[in-house]
């Protein structure tokens, strides 16, 4: 974010790369909080790869 100089209150929605497993799961979730603080209870999340599969979600195609 520093980097893009943009501010963290610009992003509202993360689409999380999620692999339906617990322990990469609080993983994402605490590396959120990490970044964004208490900013990151008011993001958005979308964990669409559990449920369309791998290949349609890193191609963009969804």
């Amino acid at each position: 974010m520093k980097n893009a100089k943009i501010n963290i209150n610009q992003i509202n929605f993360i689409t999380v790369h999620d692999t339906s497993n617990k322990i990469y799961y609080k993983n994402e979730i605490y590396f959120i909080k990490i970044a964004f603080g208490s900013y990151a209870y008011v993001l958005f999340l979308s964990f669409t790869k559990s449920m369309i599969g791998n290949v349609l979600s890193t191609k963009g195609y969804v």
